[in-house]
């Protein structure tokens, strides 16, 4: 099995969504954006620390890497609980979510795949409203 990140069914494979991952903006805490309820990918883009794909990075050094000034990037909001206080999630309001399924072979008649979706579907929290400058997405205290 394996966790995707989708808008299409993988070819060759059966698949199950279990969530949707909104998009934040990670941005340093002391940024001049940093206070906004929500922000655009235009506004992102202008500044000069934006990367358009996150770093093949664990999310310790990517944080630390924001928390410096030396990256601003977009990711799933299901980071926030984990960014500490010198790191803020900021909504980006023009990104659509991204859904997240479990595939594997579509051949497979493996029963621990089924004990794995019914694992997923009652763990994995009902996805949030779409965050807007009602629903801000904020920091975890770090």
């Amino acid at each position: 099995m394996a966790l995707l990140c989708a808008t299409e069914d993988p070819l060759g494979l059966e698949s199950s969504d279990i969530g949707e991952e909104y998009p934040v903006a990670l941005l340093p805490a002391n940024h001049p954006l940093a206070g906004l309820p929500d922000i655009s990918l235009a506004r992102l883009r202008s500044d000069p620390a934006y990367a358009p794909e996150p770093p093949a990075t664990g999310l310790d050094e990517l944080t630390d890497r924001v928390a410096l000034g030396r990256l601003v990037v977009v990711v799933g909001h299901s980071v926030t609980d984990r960014l500490g206080s010198a790191v803020v999630g900021i909504p980006v309001t023009d990104l659509p979510p991204t859904d997240l399924r479990l595939a594997w072979p579509a051949e497979s008649r493996d029963r621990r795949i089924a004990n794995l979706l019914d694992l997923a579907n009652s763990i994995v929290p009902s996805a949030p409203p779409h965050p807007t400058a009602e629903t801000t997405v904020t920091p975890a205290a770090g």
